[in-house]
Parts: structure tokens; C-alpha cells; sequence
């Protein structure tokens, strides 16, 4: 598709998700997951996360289950994957459809597995700041044959044989020149893993037990590190992005909520501590393809320095 968004409409329309549905779904995410549920008519129904690992669970998920909710949309946060096997159970278990938002982590592996090989629908994405891009793309993996074809439809306005419209579509449809950047990245990907979790294991020795940082749990074999996130007093959060800032180190604070968003607040309502504290606390340092040991070993110094003070 032509973007990550895209592919998530693509998706639930594949499914079937419509008005009348209810989507559950983390509030601590990029905004497309959930403009994706509401652009297609359904209810988003707002969920939290956990302070450890950044991504939201089953157990927070059960507590708002009722007769309208049709599917879960649960979202690899900072590109490590949520409890796939716990996730599959919960969703057989309500009789509830299972896609999984991993726009961030490509190349995560999950028991041995890459995370979009599972029994599942998966959604990438392939904009710029992720770890293989297409400039803006994304895309649907699914093992399901009726899914497929119907995702190939609505990515072409509904389009099955030339000009015969067998339900309803867009224009999602990625550029060729697009796509041949992209197998070439596909192709690099390893190479890029390799590279930011060398990067982040300098982060952690050279920081070490001073930060807290994103909980990797057993079960995720490889965590792509599309974001490097850590967790910082939520009173000495914005002095510390300054002093980073004017010492050259860039810093993301990933985003608000989205019960906290300007717009969204006026839909959302509900109390979400985990996902309001992360996003109070949370500092993402640098990490990219382009980056080097020697970058990082100067974040880490300067870093350092400033929490001497």
C-alpha cells in the first residue's frame, strides 16, 4: 500500500469492521491506529498500557470487551512485539479478530519467529524514519487467501478484473519506483538489526542501572529497536532533552496519548495512568541506520555528564 495508514484501513475493511464495531485498542500509539478505526465507521475503545514493556495486554484488554467489540488492534510500541501467543489465545478465546499494528517492528522476531508470519493479519509500515522504507509505504501480511485477494481489492478502488468493482476501495496502491527502493532495503534489513542492537547495548552498558528502559521479555527473540526509549523523572524529563539538545543530541518524546490529543479528546473519555506516566517520563535517543558506534558513545558521554548534575 501506499502507507502504513492505508494498510491498516485496508485491513479492517478486509475484515469486515465497520459502523456499529467496536476496535480495542491501546491509547499509548501513533495517531494512524486509531484514525485508521475511525475512518472506516468503527468505535475505537481505548485501552493502557504496561509501564514495563510499553505495549498493552490481554488482561488490560479483557476488562472492556463487550457485544459490539469485533477485533483488537494491539501495537508493537517502539518496534518490540507484543504477547503474540497470549494475544492469539485472548482473541480464539472472545471470538474476536486479531490484526496486529506492527508498522514498527519489521524484522522483530517473536518464540522464533519473524513477527507477520503468524496466523494472524500483521500491518507494516515503510515511512522514512523506519528501519526499511519506501519513503512512505506499508503493507498487509496475512496467511488467509479471502483476506488477500479482498486487501488487493480495495487497495485498487475495488478493482478485481479491469474495470469490474467487486466492493467498495481507494487508491492505496504503491508506486513502482517506491517499491523497488523498498526490495532493496528488504535486503538490507539484517544488517540494519544488527547494527541498532549493537547500538543499543552501548546505551545500556555505558548508562547502565542509572535509567530504566524498555522491558524485552523472554519471548521476543529480536527487537528491531526501530525506537530506543527511556524512562526519566517526570520533573527532570524537559531539562534534560535541553541539555541533550545543546550538546547535539537530538531526542524524540514518541507522543500524547491519544485520549490527550486536542482533537481525540473530545471523543475520548476514561483514565489511563500507565500511558499518561510513559508519556510524561519517556525520552527516545538517538537510533537509526545512519548512526555509529562512536555517535552513541557521545550520547552516552554527554548523558552521563548531565545526570552528574
Amino acid at each position: 500500500m501506499n502507507s502504513g495508514t492505508s494498510a491498516l484501513i485496508t485491513a479492517l475493511l478486509a475484515h469486515g469492521i465497520g459502523p456499529g464495531d467496536e476496535v480495542i485498542i491501546t491509547t499509548f500509539t501513533f495517531i494512524a491506529s486509531v484514525n485508521a478505526i475511525l475512518s472506516v465507521g468503527a468505535k475505537p475503545v481505548l485501552v493502557d498500557s504496561d509501564l514495563e514493556t510499553f505495549n498493552t495486554t490481554p488482561e488490560i484488554m479483557k476488562n472492556v470487551i463487550t457485544e459490539k467489540t469485533k477485533a483488537i488492534i494491539p501495537v508493537d510500541v517502539g518496534g518490540m512485539s507484543i504477547d503474540i501467543n497470549a494475544f492469539t489465545e485472548f482473541a480464539r478465546k472472545n471470538n474476536l479478530i486479531f490484526i496486529q499494528d506492527s508498522a514498527e517492528s519489521i524484522g522483530a522476531e517473536y518464540g522464533g519467529k519473524k513477527v507477520g508470519s503468524f496466523d494472524h493479519t500483521s500491518v507494516f509500515s515503510f515511512h522514512m524514519a523506519k528501519l526499511a522504507t519506501t519513503v512512505e509505504g506499508g503493507c498487509v501480511l496475512t496467511n488467509d487467501d479471502e483476506i488477500a485477494e479482498k486487501c488487493r481489492m480495495i487497495r485498487n478502488h475495488g478493482m478485481q478484473g479491469k474495470y469490474d468493482y467487486k466492493c467498495f476501495g481507494l487508491n492505496f496502491r504503491i508506486t513502482d519506483i517506491q517499491a523497488a527502493i523498498g526490495r532493496i532495503q528488504l535486503r538490507k534489513l539484517n544488517g540494519y538489526i544488527r547494527l541498532r542492537n549493537k547500538l543499543a547495548d552501548i546505551y545500556k552498558k555505558g548508562l547502565g542501572d542509572k535509567i530504566e528502559y524498555q522491558k524485552v521479555p523472554d519471548y521476543v527473540n529480536v527487537h528491531p529497536y526501530m525506537l530506543f526509549g527511556i524512562l526519566t523523572d517526570v520533573e527532570k524529563r524537559d531539562s534534560i532533552i535541553k541539555l541533550l539538545n545543546e550538546n547535539g543530541v537530538g531526542t524524540r518524546i514518541c507522543w500524547l496519548p491519544t485520549h490527550k490529543q486536542d482533537y481525540h479528546r473530545k471523543i475520548f473519555e476514561g483514565n489511563y495512568p500507565n500511558s499518561e506516566l510513559l508519556a510524561s517520563r519517556i525520552i527516545n535517543l538517538p537510533m537509526g541506520n545512519g548512526l555509529t558506534e562512536k555517535d552513541v558513545n557521545y550520547v552516552v558521554k554527554v548523558f552521563n555528564k548531565i545526570l552528574e548534575k
